[in-house]
């Protein structure tokens, strides 16, 4: 019997590449090509089809919320996202690796994205019995982190220079190249704080008739790593990590969580947002 994927959803910038990459670490195969962010870009690809498809993208997935509430549609996305499983683009999953098929995989496996926030009903579809770790950071933490970084993007690579139109325009196709990770949503601490909330609802949804799911919080993570770990591996049924595992966790820095306490204009703003905060358990 092949074993089911484990699915790590989360918020962007919530943990969710420190869990998976300490996973990884610990034998459960996540993919060979990865972005850096230790997603596997076979299924980052099919993320990012279905958002597109429903008009949306990783910061605007509320139009997805139309698809989830369509069975029929719904079904038809399912089907699509099957063949994408069987297709040749599946070989990027598994580099070199003598498997080549995800219904033979007998080892622990899966994949991490955040996106699976919100396409999580429909990878349910496909693996019904798939393990869920699902990621949660405070609201105002993440907000601040997409904030800082859209400021960072903006800072570096606007205005846009004669010298991006010229090595762009006819070999691309395109004018300029699009920014990674630009948001106009997160250009403001509101607008991310709202993405924030819209990734936890969708979450939420997802998950309430779901047995087989895990909510770790990533400031429970950082204040106790170890014990964190070990009950992360229990839940994949993975044994005790290598020392070395452990010990690179023992150099994480807790002072990650609740970092905005330390500000007191994130902490003003999170007292103006604190129903939306403690509506998701902050």
């Amino acid at each position: 019997m092949a074993a089911q994927p484990i699915i790590i959803v989360g918020m962007h910038r919530s943990g969710t590449s420190l869990v998976s990459r300490t996973l990884q670490q610990c034998g459960i195969e996540l993919g060979a090509d990865q972005e850096k962010n230790n997603e596997s870009r076979f299924f980052l690809n099919i993320n990012r089809w279905v958002l597109a498809q429903c008009g949306g993208r990783w910061d605007t997935p509320e139009p997805v919320a139309q698809l989830l509430t369509n069975p029929e549609l719904s079904g038809l996305f399912v089907t699509s996202m099957q063949v994408m499983l069987e297709s040749h683009r599946r070989k990027g999953y598994f580099g070199r690796s003598s498997e080549s098929s995800f219904d033979a995989l007998q080892r622990p496996w899966g994949w991490k994205d955040p996106r699976n926030s919100v396409t999580l009903p429909l990878w349910l579809g496909l693996f019904p019995k798939a393990r869920i770790i699902n990621i949660t950071r405070h609201g105002v933490d993440v907000a601040h982190s997409l904030y800082t970084r859209n400021t960072r993007i903006i800072d570096n690579h606007f205005p846009v220079t004669q010298r991006d139109i010229i090595r762009y325009v006819g070999r691309k196709k395109r004018i300029v190249k699009p920014r990674d990770g630009l948001s106009i949503r997160c250009s403001t601490l509101d607008g991310a704080l709202g993405l924030w909330r819209s990734y936890m609802d969708f979450s939420a949804s997802s998950l309430s008739n779901v047995a087989n799911a895990l909510t770790l919080k990533y400031e429970d993570f950082l204040a106790s790593p170890k014990t964190f770990l070990e009950e992360l591996l229990d839940f994949c049924e993975i044994s005790v990590p290598p020392a070395k595992v452990i010990e690179g966790l023992e150099t994480l820095n807790a002072d990650r969580a609740f970092a905005f306490r330390l500000d007191d204009e994130l902490l003003k703003f999170a007292q103006q947002h604190k129903d939306i905060l403690s509506a998701h358990g902050y």
